[in-house]
């Protein structure tokens, strides 16, 4: 686990966090520090907990391509659901569901 899996973890936890992890997402691109599978799925849920969607996609359309697997698009399209956003949930599952997709869906 990086230093910045365990800041992103713990800042999580705290009430209204996302302005301040938006905040350290921007401060770790400037420093092109990438994030990972795990601290992406972490900012997703608690942006999704946080009925901030947006915020959620933009970290999910951020995320280098080759990490946005099947299981990240899942917790994408869980967090949409959970906040009534049937067409962007349905987006990405059809972007899943191409036939040359690059990650289709869990079997």
């Amino acid at each position: 686990t990086s230093v910045f899996e365990v800041i992103f973890e713990r800042a999580s936890r705290e009430p209204k966090s996302g302005d301040k992890l938006l905040d350290r997402v921007n401060a770790s691109n400037e420093l092109n520090i990438s994030l990972t599978v795990y601290t992406a799925t972490l900012l997703i849920r608690c942006f999704g907990k946080g009925k901030m969607v947006d915020k959620l996609m933009l970290v999910f359309n951020e995320l280098e391509p080759q990490k946005r697997d099947s299981n990240v698009r899942n917790v994408v399209i869980d967090e949409l659901l959970r906040n009534g956003c049937l067409d962007d949930a349905l987006q990405v599952l059809d972007e899943m569901l191409q036939p040359n997709a690059e990650f289709p869906p869990n079997e």
